[in-house]
């Protein structure tokens, strides 16, 4: 359970961080 709870949390982070970037390229 922890595992996965953790796993979850950074797909979660990872996909943030992709979406950010993807802003920021759109956005300059």
């Amino acid at each position: 359970l922890f595992f996965s709870r953790e796993s979850f949390v950074k797909t979660k982070a990872a996909k943030e961080h992709v979406v950010a970037g993807w802003a920021s390229k759109v956005n300059s």
